[in-house]
């Protein structure tokens, strides 16, 4: 069943972007420059090219492609939304067209550079829109965070798409090796799960469309930290599939999931 609530809108934020910056992590400079938490967004203006994603419901493969040309924004619209750890969520969508009126659309992903100017509203929201896991004991977040159940110690990231760099892995890597070395002091007996959303580079995980689309970031904490077990994600047609990184078993359960024995 449909699920909703009613807010009213608390601030709008107008931005002008310059040329050759990329319209979805200046969104969420934006944002985070003016303390917004949840909110929607429209944009209009002029992009270099577009790279856009869609999820093809028949072969259920995410799929990127990118326009090379000069382009003119018809319509960009989303929503913002913080996780419970305070990280923003930044979901749009955006229609663009060529010289001779063709459109091209799907979900904005980073590499759509500003050509002459993007033209930025945000209308913030006054209730902050999060999803928690209230009344749910067993269900922990673990998104750039690390927990300890009895011997095992699990490290999350979600996000991450088709780019080689994962920034907020990045961001947590020196937390993650940090609790790493400090479990394996206490007792080398500690087991440690990786667990992204994004697949480390080059695998049998990552591998799509005739090209490696992984993560370079995980894949180096990886070989440097050797956790036991990495479950990933995101690459739908690599479900069930397991590969190995030196010693660390990389595995991608697919939704119906799969019982791992460390």
């Amino acid at each position: 069943m449909v699920q909703s609530i009613a807010t009213n809108v608390k601030r709008v934020i107008i931005a002008r972007m310059e040329k050759g910056e990329d319209i979805l992590k200046t969104i969420e400079v934006v944002a985070s420059n003016h303390g917004v938490k949840t909110g929607q967004l429209t944009l209009i203006g002029a992009i270099e090219g577009a790279h856009l994603g869609y999820f093809n419901t028949h072969s259920l493969e995410y799929v990127d492609f990118t326009v090379e040309e000069d382009l003119e924004v018809v319509s960009c619209m989303g929503d913002i939304t913080t996780l419970d750890d305070g990280s923003l969520v930044v979901h749009a969508h955006l229609i663009a067209a060529d010289e001779k009126g063709t459109c091209y659309g799907g979900h904005l992903l980073q590499g759509c550079k500003v050509s002459v100017t993007i033209e930025l509203v945000i209308f913030e929201t006054e209730d902050e829109i999060k999803v928690y896991s209230k009344g749910l004991p067993f269900v922990h977040n673990i998104h750039l965070r690390s927990e300890v159940f009895h011997s095992v110690c699990i490290l999350g990231c979600g996000g991450g798409g088709f780019t080689a760099q994962h920034a907020e892995f990045e961001l947590s890597e020196r937390k993650f090796a940090a609790s790493i070395k400090k479990l394996k002091i206490k007792d080398h007996r500690y087991k440690v799960i990786l667990v992204t959303h994004q697949p480390p580079y080059k695998t049998k995980l990552d591998y799509i469309c005739g090209e490696y689309v992984g993560s370079t970031s995980i894949r180096k904490f990886i070989e440097k930290h050797q956790p036991d077990v990495c479950i990933t994600g995101h690459i739908h047609p690599a479900e069930g599939l397991e590969d190995k990184i030196g010693h660390t078993r990389v595995i991608n359960p697919g939704p119906t999931g799969k019982i791992i024995e460390i």
